[in-house]
Order: structure tokens, then C-alpha cells, then sequence
């Protein structure tokens, strides 16, 4: 693409080059680390530390009911697809005589387990939502 007559197309791959992406990364957790360091300087040390069940409860607070919705939703899609996939190819290949039906199967059963998680909190958010 010419940008005033010039060539623009080293520009762009310098750009988009995949060690810029990770300077840039490196360079925005360097300030933010600059910036929470006098946060940080006056904290007592602790031998606590954050959990696993902490943190997957943080992210569902954080997430919307929405959002959670939606997420449930897709995983629930993906769910149909598999299906249909599988079914339309078992006249040519029967269920688990190869590594693709295995593979579908896997999926459909990884995509039951995480639109069940996601459907879950999302009932709960519902219920959470009625009490307030």
C-alpha cells in the first residue's frame, strides 16, 4: 500500500512482526510493575498466597450475566455441531474406527462439561440476582 508515495510494507512488517508484539507486551508489564512498586515498598511480606478456587471465583465475579450467558450458549453450539458432525459421518466412518471420531467425541464431551460449568454460574447469578 503506497501512504504518500511511499512504500509502507517493510513498516507494517516491522509492525506486525511477532517479537515487536512481545517488546510492546514486556514493556506494558514493566510500567505497570513501575507503577505498583511504591504500592508494594510499604506492604508487609506474607507467606499467604492466592488460590487456585480464589482466583476461578474472582473471574466469575468479575464476568457479567451476560457475558456469562453468552459463553454458555456457544459452548452449547460447539455441543450441536459436534453432534451433527459425528452423526453425518458415521455412514462413512463408523463411530471411533478412527482418530476423528475420537476426537469429536472428546470435544463434544470437553464442550458438555464446559457449557454445564458455565450454565451452572449462570443459574446461580440468576438466583443471586432475584435475592438483591
Amino acid at each position: 500500500m503506497l501512504r504518500d508515495g511511499l512504500d509502507d510494507a517493510q513498516v507494517r512488517l516491522m509492525r506486525d512482526d511477532q517479537t515487536d508484539l512481545i517488546r510492546r507486551n514486556a514493556r506494558a508489564l514493566q510500567r505497570t510493575l513501575r507503577r505498583m512498586q511504591p504500592v508494594l515498598v510499604g506492604a508487609p511480606r506474607t507467606d499467604e498466597r492466592i488460590s487456585r478456587s480464589e482466583l476461578r471465583q474472582a473471574a466469575v465475579k468479575a464476568m457479567t450475566f451476560r457475558a456469562t450467558l453468552l459463553i454458555g450458549a456457544a459452548w452449547v453450539i460447539i455441543i450441536l455441531v459436534g453432534i451433527f458432525t459425528l452423526v453425518m459421518n458415521s455412514d462413512r466412518h463408523p463411530l471411533f474406527s478412527d482418530a476423528q471420531s475420537f476426537l469429536n467425541v472428546f470435544s463434544v464431551i470437553t464442550a458438555v462439561g464446559l457449557a454445564a460449568h458455565f450454565l451452572v454460574i449462570v443459574v446461580r447469578k440468576a438466583r443471586s440476582k432475584e435475592t438483591t
